[in-house]
């Protein structure tokens, strides 16, 4: 089994800028401002939990039972490994060289593996993964349906209206 991505290194910055919000909920003043940003946070959050795709550069960790859990990444869009190991009886990590690896697959349709083939341990042992994912550290490059979305869960939160996110992201999620 393939765990849920759990970010390690969290974002720089947001996809949006409390500006923009606020021009979308045509919010004057400062008042609202540190409502507006915690919204904004917990929008991509819950976006970025529905969908499988992170929107800004950020680093995160899988646990595979086994090799073949790595073979489709739940998370997107992989841009690098940062690192790779298995976990020790303690819980701690114990590192294998990431040039041994390589990211398969393409766009949002990535997995992990070997240069060569699988070391023994991996087949014994709980597998840890360090990824680099996002769109990278501009948020122009996160695709303007994703920011779109983003405003209409904040307008949705703002307002106190249930959003439904499937309506939002149609054929965005990489495990729909």
């Amino acid at each position: 089994m393939l765990s849920a991505a759990e970010t390690i290194v969290a974002p720089a910055a947001e996809p949006i800028s409390l500006d923009q919000v606020k021009t979308y909920l045509r919010v004057d003043g400062s008042l609202f401002d540190k409502e507006l940003f915690l919204l904004m946070v917990a929008a991509r959050e819950d976006l970025e939990l529905f969908t499988g795709l992170r929107f800004m550069d950020q680093v995160v960790r899988v646990h595979a039972d086994a090799p073949i859990f790595l073979d489709h990444l739940t998370v997107g869009p992989a841009r690098r490994l940062v690192s790779i190991g298995t976990m020790a009886a303690d819980g701690t990590v114990v590192p294998v060289d990431p040039a041994g690896f390589r990211l398969t697959g393409r766009e949002l349709q990535r997995g992990i593996a070997p240069v060569s083939r699988w070391p023994a341990e991996f087949h014994r042992s709980t597998i840890v993964a360090d990824i680099a994912v996002g769109y990278g550290p501009d948020a122009s490059k996160v695709p303007a349906a994703l920011r779109i979305a983003l405003l209409s869960m904040i307008r949705g939160r703002f307002d106190d209206r249930p959003i439904d996110m499937g309506t939002l992201v149609p054929g965005l999620r990489i495990n729909p």
